[in-house]
């Protein structure tokens, strides 16, 4: 066990148990060991199996927050398709080529067509739907 300075005692970090599942077995496993207790069965048999359901589950709430950020960007761009702005490329998507520009507003993604432009690069865009 590892013990935390600012704390003086024992100390073991998860985050977010609803959030993560693998958060879920760490918090689990730290209260047995903390009660003198063994670590319940269903987390020892699972254990195997946890990289894997990880890998899985990160995947799947990667896909489901990109179409969501996908979702409000259409709408919040909705009442400008077909209009030009100035965009600053602020990152760039090494999964998609492209990059995100923030149109002199709210940090709004975009697949610009073309090379990726280096980050703080201005160019021209278009909303288009």
């Amino acid at each position: 066990m590892t013990t935390h300075a600012a704390v003086a005692a024992s100390y073991a970090h998860v985050t977010a148990p609803l959030r993560r599942l693998v958060d879920r077995f760490g918090l689990v496993t730290r209260h047995a060991l903390v009660a003198g207790r063994p670590v319940p069965g269903w987390v020892l048999e699972a254990l195997g199996e946890l990289p894997e359901l990880m890998a899985t589950s990160d995947h799947l709430a990667g896909q489901l927050e990109r179409r969501s950020t996908d979702l409000v960007e259409a709408a919040v761009l909705a009442h400008r398709v077909g209009q030009d702005f100035d965009a600053v490329v602020v990152d760039r998507n090494h999964q998609v080529p492209g990059a995100a520009a923030r149109p002199g507003g709210p940090g709004l993604g975009a697949r610009p067509a073309g090379p990726r432009p280096a980050p703080g690069t201005g160019r021209p865009a278009r909303a288009s739907g």
